[in-house]
């Protein structure tokens, strides 16, 4: 049982009740997107018998850094307004960090 639990908390991103497989992902330059592959877990009892569910889902993470985006936008726009375009292409995204994997969201 050590083993498993050692195996899901190295390997695996639990993000929303979802194992995600954090090491073994597809990446698409071009695009700069990252895709991991998931599943999520349910054991229900169903007409009398214990079933498990296995529901397979995929994350996509853009690999653009805030940091990144803001350069985008001094760059295209800079001037007075650049902090107010940061604010309004910022605030309410979902910010992932590589550190600890972990899920901060922006108010």
């Amino acid at each position: 049982m050590i083993i498993a639990e050692l195996f899901v908390r190295y390997i695996f991103a639990i993000i929303e009740c979802i194992f995600y497989n954090s090491v073994d992902f597809d990446y698409f330059l071009f695009f700069r997107l990252e895709i991991w592959p998931g599943y999520k877990t349910a054991i229900a009892q169903y007409d009398g018998a214990v079933m498990l569910n296995v529901d397979l889902s995929h994350k996509v993470l853009r690999t653009e850094s805030v940091l990144d985006v803001m350069y985008e936008l001094y760059r295209n726009r800079g001037g007075p307004t650049f902090q107010d375009d940061c604010l309004r292409r910022l605030v309410g995204e979902i910010v992932m960090t590589r550190y600890n994997q972990s899920l901060c969201l922006t108010a």
